[in-house]
């Protein structure tokens, strides 16, 4: 017997690449990575959670250097 699920699945959250924290700061998010941020608010916000979504920053060579939130 197999397993379905009726959840819907979400798009993978982007990474910000940049080389500081500060150069991450002026990140434009594109359409597809709106999107996905979006639909990650909707699901917290189904769990009666608050919209804001949390990103990764990491350097050029993989490395966690912070994290951005999105309040939407």
């Amino acid at each position: 017997m197999t397993k379905t699920s009726t959840a819907t699945r979400r798009p993978a959250l982007p990474q910000i690449i940049a080389t500081s924290m500060i150069h991450a700061q002026g990140y434009t998010l594109t359409a597809e990575e709106r999107a996905a941020v979006v639909a990650k608010a909707d699901f917290f916000e189904s769990l009666g959670l608050s919209r804001t979504v949390t990103l990764k920053v990491i350097d050029p060579w993989g490395a966690r250097i912070g994290s951005i939130e999105f309040n939407l």
